[in-house]
């Protein structure tokens, strides 16, 4: 390291409260040193060559502190495949080295990390516990403006976890403050301080458990410092690998340790030059000084930009020893080669911009060892960086998948990802090896989930797709021996029998509403259990409305799941101290889940695990009894802190946190989620956080934390370096800014390189890619950085190309399929009830039903839509059996679940029962033909088939809808099967049919028409049957009925009336639910289904509806 400390114009940004109670760091007379290079390979030979040439006994730990497991873990594989083993190798992150250093010391028994009082968990409960106190005993008016209307706990608990992670931020970069109000003294008028310095004070008295890491880093300080500590209580020497960032306190103690045994930091340096003065165009305003001052040379702006975390800890480290006798520069390797990457590496190595040179280099076009990706969505990122990966090992046969590394900044957004799009093969079969890492296993996570859901539930309204959604986890099933197609059974049940949400009564009122009950839980399964008994009857058995149906036995799963989940639901309500909370958390658990695998059964232990970790945690609290929201909070946090249970390194594709993966080196480094709104990551500071009012060097800062990271990831990248982010908005497409350090990269690139034809060098490397990949773009040829490796991707492109190219129908020409000329009367009917559905079922052979989603959460406000026609057909079933409306009958509608509460179920009932009473409903009349065979023979086909149940009186046909348009072809064909039949029939079987909608009478009298015209009429209707058997035939019922009726309407010009008749056929059609039909959707895709079609919607619409209209009469009920 070279430069003149006295010369240096920047001076520490050190604030006289930390310079009058912070001992300056100073290592004279010591074994303290610092050893530097760029490589972290070159920082571990020399660790490796001092274990070798001055090994310990194989009683005795190698003690290496590490920033990260995953730099941990790159050690111990690092040594062991250069010394043939690693052993006895205690790799520490640095407060576990303090502890462990301080039990050693001070002849302590090692308590291990979950029994620390003074770690984060403890202390936020032990605050927790303490506001409780906070109005009586007074000096807390500021923070309790914070929790105003806590009714909940939350505030206080969120409060809590705040100010936990500030006293936890201070034992380590702010000890001073806390010893200093240990001994009733302020560092500052901060009117925050004073309750801080009061709550620490109360906090320190109830945590009597051991002293706190500011205590402790300070006793073990001066200890070491006075020479008082037996050479036997501590290590043999001690290494600091790696280390780019430090606490001050953590590092006085390496150097107060260095005077009784060897201490080594292995400084990772980007540069051997000093770069003390190197600093951004932000920091030189805030510090008043003029770009270029004090520096001999210019500044690298990269270096500038995101190195700040870094060069201070160079500063703090070169001011402990000006006269430079404790440092031991290693060798430090410029990189090598001219493409991008090695170019942008070597001028942060030598703190040089490139504005400095005389030429700038022309970028060549195959370089690729810097990519900018620019993507819609974090799944497209991840797919594009598949495909890198697999051309790099296509192309690179030596690589290996542990030389590729994929560091993820948000781990919860990413992970989920990961999985989907690696973890399965694509359609060719191959799958790259990927090893997740900073994150639970798949079923660990499901049973974190499943815990959650169950909390959720226990402090929630208990809506009814919630409740159901409880079997979608396998652990819930299990426990009561049902699959997934019985989930969807108990559905059916829970939507059957009108349940919507909340436990009962008590529930509802406690929710703010009262009289609800009859949608509550408790009505619903009543309603089951009456129906189980008693069959689906309509009306009002001992209090209940009966729910029956066929499956019954299905029945008793539904009691038996819901049972043991509700009643564990209702024990988890009430505040109670939180040591009950984990055993009754755990009880209800255990009645909920059942594990069927080994994996299952880890998930759940650990989830258990987590639940005692909650108990002693908390059991600072005594027993004040707590609110279920903070528990699930806390379970929540925990759940997300929990550890990982996988290496960071392995020989697969590391896919870890960005923080997990520096510094280590990657063949191929790629960095996804660089987008401005996800990184760096911001931190908001609450107002009373005094290490924000009074910032110092190598505090802890997330955005600065993230920026160096990024610099060293940078110089980390060996070959290649991919960097992907969210650039396009996935629902419109605008664009959304990169990180700044994306930005910034970009400005260094084109400050380096010439570009093609004047254009800036970067626009080689960044690729903008299309939403899906499926594009043709990915494999047409028109841009050389477009590609992909799915044969499934390529057959969904040519398809999307040729559909792009030319329009084709879905069925061009009749399909070769034989149609019996011995037709069934109920495929008749069937077919003229909807000719596109019957097509693509019937010969075809195409389902195209949508799945219904689950039912609604929440009461029925109101009827309408469908609501409002199942209620009318239900009381129109009653009519027609003779059943009385009134207020019995809406009592059975209010006790079912089916009328809203209250009033307003008052008033829509009425109004129901009074469009009822205005459609003249007849009672059925007992007296009923037996099923009558019919048999029609015409020119070509046979019709056969039974009429059955034929009314004494003619057909009474009564449906809650405005129109009778699908009720008028079924009545009609069987009115001509009837009339037409060659077989005998009773003779006074009446040939008439009335068919009631709310606002149409329509009436079909055959009985003075001779069979030969219903042959006649039967002849059309199967002549457009044979056709749409083989083809899609453009007949929609109520657009094609408006069709005939404007047309026998009209008095114009023929042409104009056929005209307007279209014009208005084509607004029926819009309006009806055919227009959203599926089938119709498919069988006339890219095509309008009556202007394209018109003539043969004219032809078929006339075949069907002006006979059938001539021979009705109409009026209104």
């Amino acid at each position: 390291m070279r430069r003149e400390l006295e010369g240096s114009t920047r001076r520490a940004e050190i604030t006289g409260e930390e310079a009058g109670e912070q001992d300056r760091l100073m290592i004279r007379d010591s074994s303290f040193h610092v050893c530097s290079s760029n490589r972290l390979e070159v920082l571990a030979d020399h660790l490796a060559a001092r274990i070798e040439n001055e090994p310990l006994s194989a009683f005795e730990s190698e003690t290496v502190v590490v920033q990260n497991d995953g730099c941990g873990r790159w050690l111990t594989l690092y040594l062991a495949r250069r010394c043939g083993i690693a052993a006895n190798l205690d790799t520490v992150l640095p407060r576990r080295f303090c502890h462990e250093l301080a039990d050693r010391v001070f002849g302590r028994e090692p308590t291990g990390r979950e029994k620390r009082w003074f770690d984060r968990p403890r202390l936020r409960w032990a605050i927790f516990a303490d506001m409780a106190s906070w109005e009586a005993s007074g000096g807390f008016e500021i923070p309790l403006g914070y929790v105003v209307g806590d009714e909940d706990q939350r505030k206080r608990y969120q409060l809590a976890d705040r100010l936990a992670v500030l006293f936890d931020r201070y034992q380590v970069y702010r000890p001073e403050l806390l010893l200093a109000w240990e001994s009733d003294s302020l560092c500052s008028t901060n009117p925050h301080e004073a309750w801080q310095a009061r709550l620490w004070k109360r906090v320190v008295e109830h945590l009597t458990g051991e002293q706190h890491l500011a205590r402790r880093l300070r006793s073990l300080t001066d200890r070491l410092t006075a020479g008082t500590v037996p050479r036997d209580h501590l290590p043999r020497r001690v290494g600091a690998f790696a280390v780019a960032r430090m606490a001050p306190p953590v590092l006085h103690l390496l150097a107060a340790l260095g005077r009784h045994i060897p201490v080594t930091v292995y400084q990772l340096q980007v540069t051997p030059e000093y770069w003390g003065d190197v600093a951004s165009p932000r920091e030189r305003i805030r510090e008043g000084r003029q770009e270029g001052a004090g520096a001999d040379t210019p500044a690298n702006e990269l270096l500038a930009a995101l190195g700040r975390q870094g060069r201070d800890f160079t500063e703090i480290l070169l001011e402990a020893d000006p006269s430079g006798s404790g440092w031991t520069p290693l060798e430090f390797v410029p990189p090598a080669g001219q493409d991008v990457l090695h170019l942008i590496q070597r001028d942060i190595y030598a703190v040089q911009s490139p504005t400095g040179r005389d030429e700038r280099p022309a970028l060549a076009p195959e370089d690729r060892s810097v990519e900018i990706h620019v993507c819609c969505s974090p799944r497209r990122e991840l797919e594009v960086l598949r495909d890198r990966l697999l051309d790099a090992f296509e192309r690179e046969p030596d690589l290996r998948p542990g030389d590729v590394a994929i560091a993820v900044p948000d781990m919860e957004r990413y992970g989920p990802v990961v999985d989907a799009v690696f973890a399965v093969p694509d359609s060719s079969g191959v799958r790259l090896p990927v090893a997740v890492a900073g994150r639970p296993t798949a079923t660990e996570r499901t049973a974190a989930q499943l815990l959650l859901a169950l909390l959720d539930l226990a402090g929630g309204r208990l809506g009814a797709t919630e409740v159901l959604a409880m079997l979608d986890f396998p652990l819930v099933r299990a426990a009561f021996d049902l699959s997934e197609a019985d989930a969807g059974v108990l559905a059916d049940w829970v939507d059957r029998a009108n349940i919507r949400w909340g436990l009962g009564e008590e529930n509802l009122e406690a929710n703010g509403v009262a009289g609800a009950q009859a949608f509550s839980w408790h009505a619903g399964l009543e309603r089951l259990v009456m129906g189980y008994a008693t069959g689906e009857v309509d009306s009002i058995v001992a209090g209940v409305s009966p729910v029956g149906g066929e499956d019954v036995a299905s029945v008793s799963g539904l009691l038996s799941f819901s049972g043991a989940l509700l009643s564990a639901v209702r024990s988890l309500r009430d505040p109670r101290p939180v040591r009950h909370w984990a055993d009754d958390i755990g009880r209800a658990l255990d009645r909920l889940t059942a594990a069927r695998s080994l994996d299952e059964e880890e998930a759940l232990h650990e989830v258990r695990c987590r639940l005692s970790e909650l108990a002693e945690a908390a059991s600072v609290l005594d027993d004040e009894p707590v609110h279920l929201e903070v528990v699930r909070e806390y379970l929540q946090t925990l759940f997300k802190e929990g550890p990982a249970r996988r290496s960071v390194i392995s020989g697969s594709i590391t896919v870890a946190p960005l923080e997990s993966l520096r510094p280590i080196p990657f063949r191929i480094l790629c960095i996804v989620g660089l987008d401005a709104e996800s990184f760096p990551r911001r931190e908001r500071r609450p107002a009373f956080d005094l290490m924000g009012v009074t910032p110092r060097r190598c505090d802890r800062s997330r955005a600065a934390d993230d920026r160096y990271h990024f610099l060293e990831m940078l110089c980390s990248a060996r070959e290649r370096l991919i960097l992907t982010y969210c650039g396009r908005s996935p629902r419109d497409g605008s664009a959304r800014a990169p990180s700044a350090v994306v930005t910034e990269l970009i400005d260094q690139v084109n400050r380096t390189f010439v570009g093609a034809g004047g254009a800036p060098a970067s626009d080689a490397l960044v690729v903008e890619h299309p939403f899906a990949p499926y594009s043709p773009r990915y494999f047409d040829g028109s841009d050389d950085r477009l590609w992909s490796y799915s044969s499934a991707d390529c057959d969904a492109a040519r398809l999307l190309a040729e559909e792009a190219s030319k329009r084709e129908p879905f069925v061009e020409g009749p399909v070769e399929v034989v149609v019996p000329r011995t037709i069934e009367l109920s495929d008749l009917v069937s077919f003229w009830r909807h000719p596109s559905r019957f097509f693509c079922r019937r010969t075809l052979g195409l389902f195209l039903e949508r799945q219904e989603g689950p039912g609604d959460d929440c009461e029925p406000f109101r009827l309408e839509g469908l609501s409002e026609f199942v209620v009318g057909q239900r009381l129109i079933e009653r009519r027609i059996r003779g059943k009385a409306g009134g207020e019995a009958e809406r009592a059975w509608l209010s006790a079912a679940g089916i009328l809203p509460a209250g009033e307003i179920g008052r008033l829509a009932y009425d109004e129901v029962s009074a469009t009822l009473n205005r459609m003249a409903i007849e009672p059925r009349p007992a007296q009923r033909y037996d099923p009558i065979p019919v048999e029609v023979l015409g020119r070509g086909w046979k019709l056969v088939g039974v009429v059955d149940g034929w009314p004494a009186a003619g057909l009474r046909d009564y449906r809650f809808s405005r129109s009778t348009t699908r009720m008028l072809p079924p009545a009609w064909i069987h009115l001509l099967a009837l009339a037409a039949s060659v077989k005998p029939r009773p003779a006074d079987v009446p040939l008439l049919a009335v068919v009631v909608a709310t606002r149409e009478r329509m009436t079909i009298d055959w009985r003075e028409t001779g069979p030969e015209a219903a042959t006649e009429a039967l002849e059309a209707l199967v002549e457009g049957y044979l056709a749409g058997s083989v083809r899609p035939l453009p007949v929609f019922l109520h657009a094609s009925r408006e069709f005939v009726e404007q047309l026998a309407r009209s008095k114009k010009d023929p042409e104009v009336a056929r005209q307007n008749a279209l014009e208005k056929a084509h607004a029926a059609l819009t309006r009806s639910k055919e227009a959203e039909d599926p089938y119709v959707g498919l069988c006339f895709r890219d095509t309008d289904p009556i202007y394209d079609h018109w003539d043969e919607f004219a032809e078929w619409s006339d075949l069907l509806w002006r006979p059938l209209l001539d021979a009705a009469r109409g009026d209104v009920p």
